[in-house]
């Protein structure tokens, strides 16, 4: 899976752990048990991206939604102390390209595309997990930034 630009480097920061898990081609790859194996290996490993891949070209309704809820549920995870779990989604369209997600996804057109349209580059892995999580689970934009931002446009004039 070609990521992103060739301008990743560690910085100087700690290396960051990416688990996760792949289905092939079944109907409803992801089940309720494999959300929680993925929730019970992200509280062992705080701080570790998380990789929900399928082999098809797209996630099941039921998938999606279940994909959904594991993903607000790692962006709730965030302390003043841990970044959010934050979830990686990759289908058959990413996977089997030979360029990464925006370029892949322009391609492939639809929803894909619009999300591809309105992203200018991925530079890291937390940019591929929003941007894949709003290309694959159709988060909007007001969405991602209540679970990005949760305190952000809360009204608390008192």
């Amino acid at each position: 899976l070609p990521i992103c630009s060739n301008s990743w480097s560690r910085n100087g920061k700690d290396p960051q752990a990416i688990v996760g898990e792949c289905k092939s081609l079944g109907a409803d790859g992801f089940k309720k048990g494999d959300i929680d194996r993925l929730k019970a290996l992200a509280e062992a490993l705080p701080g570790a991206f998380i990789v929900c891949a399928t082999l098809k070209s797209a996630f099941s309704v039921e998938e999606t939604a279940r994909l959904q809820a594991l993903v607000r549920w790692g962006w709730r995870r965030r302390s003043p102390n841990r970044s959010p779990t934050r979830v990686i989604l990759l289908t058959g369209v990413d996977l089997l390209a030979d360029e990464p997600p925006i370029y892949c996804w322009k391609a492939a057109g639809g929803h894909l595309a619009e999300i591809a349209a309105n992203t200018q580059h991925i530079m890291s892995l937390a940019d591929l997990a929003a941007v894949t999580q709003q290309g694959h689970l159709r988060f909007s934009d007001d969405e991602m930034s209540r679970m990005k931002w949760p305190q952000r446009g809360r009204n608390d004039n008192v």
